[in-house]
């Protein structure tokens, strides 16, 4: 299903999965998958929303399943749902307006860079510093100077409490409660928040 339908295609590399699936008339037609937060400081009692992808021939309505794999968390006593949305894929977070998630927007950024490699692909600093040990780009320049630096565009943060209240999510993730990112009006960079930040 996420290979055929989700652009980042199966999840792999996810630690304690939840899978969740929505069938109509014997067939799959949505799906969701839950795991333990990768991101560093995220508690572990978080569900970290990984992947979310419906079919084209979906008859019910991809936020009503939504809201039903949130409600089996909560059951099951986890304090939150955190997700992203990538800008870079074109994604605002729409799914999860539609769904009351809310924006919760870091009060700070982490400013490493990706890397444009000669053939048009690009690697993340996870990666990089998996395979290096290193993210400093002056470092990556000596071992390979071919590679682009550039600070990719900021994935947008949504969280939904579950068994922990907001105000205190907010504060275990150091963010801020703020309104939501609009579709195709979302050209934030990380270096753009920076500069803009200064100037407050």
């Amino acid at each position: 299903m996420m290979d055929e339908h989700h652009y980042l295609g199966s999840c792999r590399a996810a630690s304690k999965e939840t899978c969740f699936g929505a069938f109509e008339n014997g067939l799959l037609v949505a799906a969701a998958i839950y795991a333990i937060p990768h991101a560093p400081k995220i508690p572990n009692t978080y569900r970290d929303l990984r992947r979310l992808v419906a079919s084209k021939n979906m008859i019910g309505t991809l936020s009503s399943f939504l809201s039903k794999t949130l409600r089996e968390l909560y059951l099951d006593g986890w304090d939150a749902a955190i997700t992203w949305a990538d800008q870079a894929a074109g994604h605002h977070g729409g799914i999860y307006q539609a769904t009351n998630w809310v924006y919760v927007e870091p009060k700070s950024y982490n400013w490493n860079s990706s890397y444009r490699l000669p053939d048009g692909s690009v690697r993340d600093h996870r990666s990089i510093f998996k395979e290096f040990g290193t993210t400093s780009k002056k470092k990556m320049k000596e071992l390979r100077p071919e590679w682009e630096p550039f600070l990719p565009k900021m994935k947008f943060r949504y969280v939904y409490p579950l068994n922990k209240n907001l105000e205190k999510i907010v504060g275990e993730l150091k963010a801020k409660k703020s309104p939501y990112p609009k579709p195709f009006s979302s050209e934030i960079r990380r270096k753009d928040y920076r500069t803009k930040n200064k100037s407050i």
